[in-house]
């Protein structure tokens, strides 16, 4: 074996490139390999020769591994990797929110014009009636932190974004509001329904509207049913003035910071067709909300047939009982006594 060694294989044969000579004798020209590490288990162990290293952890001399060592040790050569540690989760960095975060620190405005701020930086701000100035909401608003802007407003008491405005009335306001012709409660919140895609009544008051005025509850409630489904107004009762005020600090926060909208009143008041004219004039009867105004009117095709209808005739129409039928013909057939 051992002169076949020195001769060398007849055919020289190769792996990884590499020719077998002898130990240590030259095989082809140029060529050397180290027997040490084909030996068997049976074999005698060779000391380690001084420079040489265990083949196990000898450096890598492939070109193309040349100069890089496990990416998970020290001295790692490796450019991507070169200078980072193995980091934990808790050391993980965003980039994206540390740049959120430097421009919440700037106060930079978003799209709805409020600061990107945290929310308890945020300003809350409403827009209120000058008329409601005595009411002492405003006053309580301001108290909170909200920013009140006061100004005249042709629609609505309380503006809290650009979808949702409020009108406030009190339990006695309300019931004046179901007699009075000129501020017919039905007409305002007609405005408001126009204007704003989130209309709310806000009824303040522990006093049942019934009680403070001669209205029996019965036209309370079928006032307040036919505001909630007919004109899709969003009815709130409120016990106090600081009560009020909460309820529009709490809901200007959901519209301003919770959905990002911002606080421009837009509310005007249109003129009327003449079926809203009609409609209006027989509303304005107690107990005959725009609903029922709507029915009769579509029954009897005019405001003149309506009116001069019977009271049989009356309860013909759907949604129309004997007591509605009755209050519009005492209504019109009662003598003016101002």
């Amino acid at each position: 074996i051992m002169k076949d060694l020195e001769n060398g294989y007849p055919d020289d044969e190769e792996t990884d490139g590499y020719a077998f000579g002898g130990n240590g004798s030259p095989g082809r020209p140029g060529r050397t390999a180290d027997l040490s590490s084909f030996m068997s288990p049976d074999d005698e162990e060779i000391p380690d020769r001084p420079g040489n290293s265990d083949p196990e952890t000898e450096e890598i001399t492939d070109p193309e591994t040349k100069g890089k060592t496990n990416a998970g040790t020290e001295g790692n050569a490796d450019p991507e990797t070169e200078g980072k540690t193995n980091a934990g989760p808790e050391e993980i960095t965003d980039v994206g929110s540390e740049r959120k975060t430097d421009e919440e620190k700037a106060g930079r405005p978003d799209e709805s014009g409020l600061p990107e701020s945290s929310k308890n930086d945020v300003v809350l701000k409403v827009i209120a009636d000058s008329r409601e100035m005595r009411s002492g909401v405003p006053e309580r608003l301001e108290k909170a932190g909200v920013c009140v802007d006061v100004r005249t407003m042709e629609v609505g008491d309380y503006v809290l974004s650009d979808d949702t405005a409020v009108e406030r009335k009190t339990s006695e306001d309300f019931a004046a509001s179901l007699l009075d012709g000129k501020r017919n409660i039905f007409d305002q919140l007609l405005h408001l329904t126009k204007n704003y895609k989130k209309p709310i009544l806000i009824l303040e008051g522990e006093e049942d509207p019934s009680s403070v005025r001669n209205i029996s509850p019965a036209s309370v409630s079928g006032a307040l049913l036919s505001i909630t489904m007919d004109l899709h107004v969003s009815v709130i009762r409120t016990r106090s003035v600081e009560e009020t005020a909460e309820i529009l600090r709490m809901i200007a926060s959901k519209e301003q910071i919770d959905e990002r909208k911002s606080v421009n009143p837009h509310g005007k008041k249109t003129a009327r067709t003449t079926a809203e004219q009609q409609e209006y004039m027989l509303s304005s009867i107690p107990g005959v909300g725009p609903y029922a105004a709507h029915l009769l009117l579509e029954h009897f095709g005019s405001l003149k047939a309506v009116l001069n209808a019977s009271e049989a005739e009356l309860m013909t129409v759907r949604g129309i009982g004997k007591k509605t039928a009755e209050r519009i013909r005492s209504l019109v057939a009662a003598d003016y006594t101002g």
